[in-house]
């Protein structure tokens, strides 16, 4: 967020206010980090100083992340692997979730781009008759018991990972890697 932005200030504002009313936990976990740490961080995910300026974003100040925020991430990537499940493959689901957040640094890499090229959706999302479709990055591939997705709700916030399973197609025994989120068994009994 630019902090010097009078528009987005007041946009921040309202958006703090509900989620004081809505959630007041996260307002204690919401913390801005001291401006160098910042500069650090921003530097580390969006380039070198330079490229942090171009990008108009000299001013963001980095925040902490704490327990309650971070569950509610996780519950969002079972919201949405759902949903996109039911939009892409029609039916309702019932299996486990797993995702993963990764900081948006990743975008540079090449293997991760080479991952995005074999996903084949690339869907247009309209909110209320509009195209907003820019202001998201969702690439996802869908089968029969499956839905794979990586989402971003503009740049250069989170990349979200996901994969939801059907429950049957899941092995029971299946270890995760480190930083990923296993939901357990969600969706109605079928």
């Amino acid at each position: 967020m630019d902090w010097n932005n009078e528009r987005e200030e007041e946009n921040f504002l309202r958006l703090y206010k509900a989620v004081k009313n809505n959630h007041p936990k996260l307002l204690t976990e919401f913390q801005k980090l001291p401006r160098t740490r910042s500069k650090k961080i921003l530097r580390q995910r969006l380039g070198s100083q330079y490229e942090v300026m171009q990008q108009g974003r000299s001013d963001w100040i980095a925040v902490t992340c704490g327990p309650e925020a971070t569950r509610l991430l996780k519950q969002l990537c079972i919201w949405f692997a759902q949903t996109g499940y039911f939009k892409h493959n029609q039916k309702l689901f019932r299996g486990e979730i797993f995702s993963s957040i990764i900081p948006s640094e990743f975008l540079r890499e090449e293997q991760f781009w080479e991952i995005v090229r074999k996903f084949s959706g690339m869907p247009i999302i309209f909110e209320t008759g509009h195209n907003i479709s820019n202001q998201f990055f969702y690439r996802y591939f869908s089968t029969e018991g499956g839905f794979f997705s990586i989402f971003q709700f503009g740049s250069p916030q989170f990349l979200f990972i996901v994969c939801a399973i059907s429950e049957d197609h899941l092995k029971e025994d299946r270890e995760i890697p480190s930083g990923w989120h296993r939901s357990g068994l969600v969706g109605p009994k079928l």
